[in-house]
């Protein structure tokens, strides 16, 4: 699955598509260890937002250094049901990974080139309220 704004490159879908083969259940991008276009990310997404919202559930976790908001996912049908996702805005991202992680799930991460969109429409973000949620949805996960 990715984000369909033609900001990820899906030459690396393949990538995905082994890894599953392999036997990992789920196969998530890293856009800050791949190729990352100027312009691509806001700075405050960039440096504050992700950094910070993929570096708390890291620590109460114990998961290794996720890129935790990469719209480019993969995973069997099956193995996503049985993850029983909740999240209908974008905390759903982090809830994935994380339960992902919970039920023990054999997870790789793959660099991945994430571009500027092509597309000169607005961003769906809303940087607070989403964060808040983000971080309601991280805490309401350490109680299971």
């Amino acid at each position: 699955m990715a984000d369909s704004d033609d900001s990820y490159d899906l030459s690396n879908i393949f990538e995905f598509y082994e890894a599953l083969k392999e036997g990992y259940d789920f196969v998530i991008g890293n856009r800050f260890k791949g190729k990352l276009e100027k312009g691509s990310m806001p700075f405050l997404n960039k440096y504050v937002g992700n950094p910070i919202l993929s570096y708390i559930p890291k620590k109460i976790f114990k998961t290794p250094n996720y890129d935790y908001h990469c719209g480019l996912r993969g995973g069997s049908k099956q193995k996503l049901i049985n993850l029983n996702l909740e999240s209908e805005g974008m905390e759903l991202a982090s809830e994935m990974l994380i339960k992902a992680f919970l039920k023990k799930y054999k997870i790789k991460e793959i660099n991945i080139s994430y571009y500027k969109s092509k597309y000169s429409r607005k961003s769906h973000l809303k940087p607070f309220r989403d964060s808040i949620r983000h971080l309601k949805k991280i805490f309401e996960l350490k109680k299971l």
